[in-house]
């Protein structure tokens, strides 16, 4: 009953990127050049790139070993092992 992984993790994604931005300028129809007038555009691309943000900081410190959800303050930091490289003693 389940779609297959190449379609509903790589298709429909990409289909609904695309669509969404092919429709930006439809939605933004401000022909300003000046940023403190166009505020939508400036808003919608602030909220992108908080939300990205937000989703990287949760997927690099939220997933534990086998994609599990973890909480690093409970579970402590569980790749202390890629951190011994990172510190040059």
């Amino acid at each position: 009953s389940y779609w297959d992984p190449q379609i509903a993790g790589v298709m429909i994604p990409l289909v609904i990127g695309l669509i969404g931005f092919a429709a930006i300028p439809y939605i933004d129809r401000n022909k300003e050049n000046n940023p403190s007038k166009r505020k939508y555009a400036i808003m919608m691309y602030t909220f992108f790139l908080a939300g990205a943000g937000t989703l990287t900081i949760i997927g690099v410190l939220f997933r534990g070993p086998g994609w599990n959800w973890t909480y690093p303050w409970i579970d402590g930091i569980w790749f202390d092992d890629l951190l011994d490289w990172i510190y040059f003693e």
